[in-house]
């Protein structure tokens, strides 16, 4: 049985199956299988998913501090502080949302990683591997910790890079 997010990503990428018209409307080049694009894509794909993500956990209205002066990209979650300190919208929490998947199945693409259900069902096997039956290993911040006997994702047969 297919997945919810399953589901929603079969729907977009049905929406942009042709890669000529894509590629015009959007000026994005849909590569055929895995690649590293140019870094000029890359920093530009991880400024539109940082900026969409930021957008999503203002509407949700939180703040979050960095607890002492570090890059952003070298902070781990143990460094921020997470303080619900503003007002909710739930209608921005949606938009915020909505737009960080589309950001980011557009980032699928532009990698090329056109088989996203096979990642998607890898990392959902990897993830279930955190809950066996009676493990209870969260932490008082609500984060799971994983268990002695967690798979970590095997990607590396479905993500290949051809030389």
């Amino acid at each position: 049985m297919q997945s919810e997010k399953s589901q929603k990503v079969q729907e977009f990428m049905s929406v942009i199956q042709d890669r000529s018209l894509q590629e015009k409307k959007y000026l994005q080049h849909i590569p055929d299988k895995p690649i590293i694009p140019h870094k000029d894509v890359r920093e530009l794909r991880a400024a539109l998913i940082y900026e969409e993500a930021i957008e999503a956990i203002k509407a949700m209205g939180v703040s979050i501090y960095p607890k002492e002066e570090k890059s952003i990209t070298d902070l781990k979650m143990s460094d921020l502080e997470f303080e619900a300190d503003k007002d909710c919208n739930i209608i921005e929490v949606a938009d915020g949302l909505a737009d960080s998947e589309v950001v980011v199945l557009g980032t699928y693409l532009t990698f090329g990683l056109l088989n996203d259900s096979e990642i998607f069902s890898e990392i959902h096997r990897s993830n279930m591997s955190k809950f066996p039956l009676g493990y209870n290993g969260m932490r008082p911040d609500g984060k799971w910790v994983k268990p002695d006997n967690f798979n970590e994702p095997d990607l590396k047969p479905i993500v290949i890079l051809e030389d």
